[in-house]
């Protein structure tokens, strides 16, 4: 349950909660050593709370006017990484779309996390999930790629590389709502 109030306390969703109220959630985390402990049910903790998890990690990279790059940092040190691309390569670790929101978190605006998690292996999951997953993993698994790709040569060679260019015209294609990463 504490990964869920992580989670809740750190959420941009719960517009009830103030952004400094929230920023300082965050810094709180951070500084009480909670990122170790979240990765650690990422690997071993029940679906349930890795999904808690891996959201509160998304939570703690965003901030109100961009991004917190020494968490980001801070979290692919602690190996979340490695166990959010084993979750999109194993779906019976709970729903992908949530490894794959919490990558595109990871990733966005920093080149270094952006290496780490298309090094992990996270490319080809993610192309395979915008063409076979569910309509919220696909959704995600093109934020992903987006956030990857935004401002990285390499990684949007490596999108291509990798098949990625097809399902996101498809997905294109077929949008109603624009995803993540399109406003």
């Amino acid at each position: 349950h504490a990964a869920a109030v992580l989670s809740g306390i750190t959420s941009d969703e719960i517009v009830a909660v103030e952004e400094r109220i929230r920023a300082q959630n965050k810094k709180d985390i951070v500084s009480a050593g909670g990122i170790q402990p979240l990765v650690k049910l990422l690997r071993a903790g029940s679906k349930g709370a890795k999904r808690h998890a891996a959201v509160a990690l998304a939570h703690l990279c965003r901030s109100g006017t961009g991004v917190y790059l020494e968490t980001q940092f801070e979290i692919a040190e602690a190996g979340a990484i490695n166990a959010l691309v084993m979750w999109l390569n194993d779906p019976t670790q709970g729903p992908q779309d949530v490894a794959a929101r919490a990558l595109a978190d990871l990733g966005c605006d920093s080149a270094d996390t952006q290496a780490t998690i298309v090094e992990a292996g996270a490319l080809r999951p993610l192309v395979l999930m915008m063409s076979e997953g569910t309509p919220e993993a696909q959704k995600w698994a093109a934020g992903a790629i987006a956030a990857l790709s935004e401002g990285n040569e390499f990684n949007q060679m490596a999108v291509a590389e990798d098949g990625g260019i097809a399902p996101l015209v498809e997905l294109l294609k077929n949008r109603e709502q624009p995803g993540p990463h399109e406003s």
